[in-house]
């Protein structure tokens, strides 16, 4: 009798094993996003990259230390250590490129944006499933059209976390918008440029430093725009059927002073700069004390910004202008006012690796 219960034991926890093994089999990379410039904030408060997983089971499959990595030969590179699951029939986020010390909850690994090979492996490293993908397009991921199909396309409006079912799918994208007119310093006369409008396209801009969406920013139906004060315009280009364009920002700067320097130009949003959560130029909620401070200040917080990084000549003429993040910098002079900060190029700012 002993020997039969010892049996039918290991009976059922074979079947069990076979029977969670198989679940954890059918686990599928759903979508990966390594150019999410400034659409999600992952819990490290920077604009991470990211993979979603989706289980189409009916159980939750746990994934707690389980490994990602981007090389065959080394598949445990990364291992996930906090507590994850994927409910059944549901989706879990894996953030990474912004692990540290401070930050533990993201994938102590980068995403390629020149594109790659990404493997997922349970516990004993053995390989679950991997995903090939193509070079990344910037704010747009690739993603399986249907929740665990097998066909992949472009996704202009991703939603990491969440279905497929009713997102933008494309391979082809909009060119970034021709403007008759570019960034400039200038005098006591106003400022008037047109924007073209292709066929087909909605024109979206705004005026806050934000890049346009299709649910932020306004419709241009001229493409004609004007101003006599400082001002930032960002523009961007949307088609059904097509990937939305590259943002193409134009700054115009009034020189009331009349002064003849060269000036350099860095735009973002109030909330990436100024705000309580996000801002890196103030002290916050969501920083550290340190360099000398007591409070929690999110100026020592190594976080990375997106902006628009524009030089002009002591003339007012457009010399350079990029994409690019913007992080604080130094130590104890964090605090000091005017602000220290850093100009960094990045593959995830429309393909831009250096300044």
């Amino acid at each position: 009798m002993i020997c039969r219960r010892k049996v039918l034991t290991a009976l059922l926890v074979s079947v069990t094993s076979l029977a969670q093994a198989q679940q954890a089999s059918s686990l599928r990379i759903n979508e990966i996003c390594p150019s999410n410039i400034d659409q999600w904030v992952d819990p490290s408060f920077n604009y991470g990259g990211w993979v979603e997983l989706y289980n189409p089971t009916s159980t939750a499959i746990n994934i707690t230390g389980w490994y990602l990595s981007d090389n065959k030969e080394k598949l445990q590179k990364a291992k996930i250590t906090q507590t994850t699951s994927v409910p059944a029939k549901g989706f879990v986020t894996l953030w990474f490129d912004h692990y540290s010390k401070w930050s533990k909850k993201t994938i102590d690994m980068k995403l390629d944006c020149d594109g790659g090979t990404l493997y997922l492996s349970d516990v004993q490293g053995t390989l679950v499933t991997s995903l090939e993908y193509p070079e990344a397009v910037s704010r747009c991921s690739w993603a399986r059209t249907i929740d665990g199909g097998d066909t992949w396309r472009y996704c202009a409006n991703p939603i990491p976390g969440k279905t497929n079912a009713g997102s933008k799918f494309a391979n082809e994208r909009l060119a970034e918008p021709e403007i008759d007119t570019p960034s400039q310093v200038f005098g006591t006369s106003g400022i008037i440029l047109k924007v073209t409008i292709p066929r087909g396209c909605t024109l979206r801009y705004t005026t806050d430093g934000s890049a346009p969406t299709e649910s932020n920013g306004y419709n241009s139906l001229t493409g004609v725009f004007s101003t006599t004060e400082t001002r930032t315009f960002r523009f961007r280009l949307f088609r059904e059927g097509y990937l939305p364009s590259a943002v193409a920002t134009r700054t115009f700067i009034k020189n009331t002073l009349d002064i003849d320097l060269p000036i350099l130009s860095v735009t973002g949003t109030e909330e990436n700069f100024y705000g309580d959560s996000l801002g890196i130029f103030v002290k916050g909620v969501n920083g550290r004390p340190g360099y000398g401070q007591s409070d929690k200040c999110n100026w020592n917080m190594d976080w990375e910004r997106p902006s628009v990084f524009e030089y002009f000549t002591a003339d007012g003429e457009l010399l350079f202008a990029q994409e690019s993040g913007i992080e604080r910098c130094g130590g104890w002079s964090r605090a000091d006012t005017p602000a220290s900060f850093k100009i960094k190029a990045n593959k995830r700012y429309e393909g831009q690796k250096y300044l």
